[in-house]
């Protein structure tokens, strides 16, 4: 090939170089600067808990602000902040409008703190302040900690945490025994002597401690039992006793 073909080869690959930039440069423009892909639009869907204002507004998404540049890690580490979301996704519709699809945690306990109460999720961590009580379905538990309304968000600490898989513990049996839709409070404050309240059947009952050696199953065996025995009564059944040696005692009075 001669040197005169060689330049022209040359001369051609830069005009297609540049020529191809320019447009690049053209298209990267329009889609990024011009108005078109200007949100005007944002959808929040599935969300129950969080109202969409709020979810619009910890996203950071802004109307006018180029749909391309959205991030979708960067809005879900945003909107990390609000402890009823625990996953969201976008989807982004051409040229102008955008949707936050809001996977929401749910609340499995309401935990009492002196005389607040506070809902939190199996994991420990702490949803809202829940002022009335009057339609709560979530039972209560009672940890030996005190939450404040800055923990909003947080998590409870590690005992506390391991506390709560104690009590799920203590409800899976319960179910078995077909006694868990009766218990309403679950208070694990004092390592020696988990106490539940089934307040339905107005009664309290002192499971001891869970790491006794009388199997859970046994002990709400005789829980299920009393029950039927004494049923109508108020009282206190007492399983936090020796049962190999010792008969469940059942005290009558008002609770």
């Amino acid at each position: 090939m001669s040197k005169k073909r060689k330049r022209l080869r040359m001369i051609k690959i830069i005009v297609y170089s540049i020529l191809f930039l320019i447009i690049l440069s053209a298209i990267l423009s329009f889609v990024f600067f011009s108005g078109v892909f200007a949100i005007k639009d944002i959808t929040v869907l599935n969300n129950n808990k969080v109202d969409s204002e709020t979810v619009i507004k910890e996203s950071g998404i802004k109307l006018g602000e180029n749909l391309f540049l959205v991030k979708e890690s960067k809005v879900r580490e945003s909107l990390s902040s609000l402890p009823y979301i625990e996953n969201i996704s976008l989807k982004k519709v051409i040229p102008n409008r955008i949707g936050i699809t809001i996977e929401e945690r749910s609340p499995s306990y309401l935990i009492k703190s002196n005389d607040n109460y506070y809902s939190i999720d199996n994991n420990g961590l702490i949803f809202e302040k829940v002022e009335n009580l009057e339609n709560n379905t979530l039972q209560i538990i009672v940890l030996s900690t005190n939450i404040e309304e800055d923990q909003i968000g947080q998590k409870l600490k590690e005992n506390d945490i391991s506390k709560i898989k104690i009590i799920e513990d203590i409800l899976m049996v319960a179910e078995s025994n077909g006694v868990q839709s009766l218990i309403t409070k679950i208070d694990a404050s004092k390592d020696q002597d988990i106490v539940i309240e089934l307040l339905s059947e107005s009664k309290i009952a002192h499971l001891g401690s869970y790491n006794d050696d009388v199997n859970l199953n046994v002990k709400f065996f005789w829980l299920k039992a009393m029950l039927e025995q004494e049923k109508g009564k108020s009282g206190i059944i007492y399983l936090n006793v020796d049962l190999s040696k010792n008969k469940v005692v059942f005290s009558e009075q008002n609770i």
